[in-house]
């Protein structure tokens, strides 16, 4: 897809970074746990 939306991939970089940093902190979470 050539045609980008601004406001879609900012979405998509805001959601990437959530998931990033939920995924870093279960894996604290865990190792914490261990």
């Amino acid at each position: 897809m050539v045609h980008q939306d601004p406001s879609g991939s900012l979405l998509f970089s805001f959601h990437n970074f959530i998931s990033s940093c939920l995924w870093r902190g279960a894996n604290l979470l865990l190792d914490s746990h261990s």
